[in-house]
C-alpha cells in the first residue's frame, strides 16, 4: 500500500509540473490581444506617407514568438575600388581604416577630424551564446568596445591625412565630440566630460565630468551626441530610451528619449525636446536658429512601422514616443497612455522608412544637393527581401566631397 501511494503521489506531482508546464507555454506562445490601430495616409514635408494598421503581434515583447521578426544582416567588407552611394553631386574617396567600429566623426573648427571608436559592451557568456544562436553576432562587433578617440590631421584638407593618433582612451563608449573655445567636449555613455584643449594631438590633461547621464537600457541606446547653438552658448545633447515602447516603466525613462539643453559648463539643464525615442544625428539648418535631428523609431508593430525620420525639433516640443507614433497615432501596447501627451504628440517632417535606423545628419549649403543628409543602416525588425542590400564596414572611414566646387569637403 506505501510503494502504490508512493507511485500514486509521482503521478499527481508529474501531473501538476505537466500542467505548469503546459500553462507556462500557452502563455508565452499565446500572445496578448491588443486594439491594433488602423491604417492611415497622412502629408509630410516631402508628400504623402501611408502607415499600414499596426500588428502588435511583430512585438518580442507580447511573447507571440511564431510571429516575431529578426533577420541579422552579415557585415561585409568593401571590395577594391567600391564605396557608399553618395547623393548627386557628391564623391566619395576612402579616408582612413583599420579603426575598431568608427561609430562618429567630429570635424574641429582647425580641421581636426576625431573619430569615436565604440561598441555595445561586450556582455557575458550568455549575450554572447544569445548573439551566435539569433545570428546577432553577424551584425555588430561582440568583442570589447575600443573605448577611444583617433585623430587624424589632414592640413591642406585634401582628403588624404598626414598624421594620426589616439587622442583619448579609457573612455566609456564615447560617441559626441565638440570644441568650444578652450575645452575639448566628450559625451560618454554615462556623462560629459570637458577637457582643457589647445588643438594638441593627443589629450594629455586630466578632464572633469561636468554633466551625469543616465545609461544602460535598450538595443545599443547608449549613443549621446552633441552640439553647441550659433553663439555657443548651450550644448545639445541626444539621450536615446532603456526601452522599445516604455515597457521597463517610466521611471527608467527619466531624462531619456529626448534632447537636453545645458550651459556649457553643465548648468542649467532643462529637457529641450522629448518623445524622441533615439535621436542620434542632430545639426542646425544652415544658416538659421533650427535643430534637426535623425529618430530611430519603434520596433514591433509590422515591417512598414514605424518609419524612423528626420524632424526639426522645436523648444519645448513632444514628438509621441511612447504614446504615439507619427502624430497622434496611438500604440496600442501602451497602457494606461495620457491624453494630454497624445494631444500634444508633434507629427516629424521627413520619414525615412521604418527601420532604417538612420544615424548620422548634416546640413549643406550647397544649391545641387539636399539640404539635409542622413546615413542610415538597417535593423534587426524587418522581414527578409527589405533593404537587406546594403554593405557595412566596421573599420573605415569615406571622405564626401562635392564635384567641381570650391567649398571645403566633408567627412562622412
Amino acid at each position: 500500500m506505501k510503494r502504490r501511494g508512493k507511485k500514486f503521489k509521482s503521478f499527481l506531482v508529474l501531473i501538476f509540473f505537466v500542467v505548469l508546464v503546459s500553462a507556462a507555454i500557452f502563455y508565452v506562445f499565446s500572445g496578448t490581444e491588443y486594439v491594433e490601430t488602423p491604417a492611415d495616409t497622412v502629408q509630410t514635408a516631402v508628400g504623402e506617407l501611408y502607415l499600414p494598421a499596426t500588428d502588435s503581434n511583430k512585438d518580442i515583447n507580447t511573447t507571440n514568438y511564431f510571429n516575431i521578426t529578426l533577420n541579422f544582416s552579415s557585415v561585409v567588407g568593401w571590395s577594391e575600388g567600391k564605396t557608399p552611394a553618395a547623393p548627386e553631386g557628391f564623391i566619395v574617396t576612402k579616408f582612413a581604416g583599420d579603426l575598431i567600429s568608427p561609430r562618429n566623426i567630429y570635424v574641429a573648427p582647425n580641421g581636426d577630424v576625431f573619430v569615436a571608436e565604440a561598441n555595445k559592451e561586450a556582455g557575458g557568456f550568455f549575450d554572447r551564446f544569445t548573439s551566435w544562436l539569433t545570428g546577432d553576432g553577424k551584425s555588430r562587433r561582440i568583442g570589447e568596445s575600443a573605448k577611444r578617440i583617433t585623430m587624424f590631421r589632414d592640413a591642406d584638407k585634401d582628403g588624404s591625412y598626414e598624421s594620426r593618433s589616439i587622442f583619448l582612451s579609457n573612455l566609456n563608449q564615447p560617441f559626441g565630440m565638440l570644441v568650444i573655445g578652450n575645452y575639448f567636449y566628450v559625451a560618454n555613455t554615462d556623462g560629459l566630460w570637458r577637457y582643457p584643449y589647445t588643438g594638441e594631438a593627443v589629450m594629455t590633461a586630466p578632464g572633469t565630468k561636468i554633466l551625469e547621464l543616465p545609461a544602460g537600457g535598450y538595443n545599443n541606446h547608449w549613443t549621446r551626441n552633441i552640439v553647441a547653438n550659433r553663439d555657443k552658448t548651450k550644448i545639445y545633447i541626444s539621450v536615446g530610451s532603456s526601452s522599445n515602447v516604455g515597457e521597463n516603466g517610466a521611471e527608467n525613462e527619466i531624462r531619456r528619449a529626448g534632447i537636453l539643453e545645458i550651459n556649457p559648463d553643465g548648468s542649467g539643464e532643462r529637457i529641450y525636446a522629448g518623445g524622441l525615442r533615439n535621436p542620434v544625428g542632430m545639426d542646425w539648418a544652415m544658416g538659421t536658429d533650427m535643430l534637426w535631428t535623425a529618430v530611430n523609431e519603434r520596433d514591433g508593430l509590422g515591417d512598414d512601422l514605424v518609419p524612423d525620420y528626420l524632424t526639426s525639433v522645436q523648444s519645448g516640443g513632444f514628438y509621441g514616443w511612447p504614446e504615439t507614433y507619427w502624430g497622434k497615432h496611438p500604440d496600442p501596447r501602451v497602457k494606461d497612455q495620457r491624453p494630454d501627451l497624445v494631444q500634444q504628440a508633434i507629427a516629424p517632417d521627413v520619414p525615412l522608412g521604418a527601420h532604417t535606423a538612420s544615424l548620422g545628419l548634416f546640413s549643406t549649403t550647397e544649391q545641387h544637393s539636399p539640404k539635409n543628409i542622413t546615413a542610415a543602416h538597417l535593423s534587426d525588425n524587418t522581414a527578409p527581401g527589405i533593404g537587406r542590400s546594403f554593405q557595412a564596414t566596421k573599420s573605415c572611414l569615406y571622405h564626401l566631397q562635392t564635384v567641381n566646387r570650391q567649398a571645403s569637403p566633408k567627412i562622412s
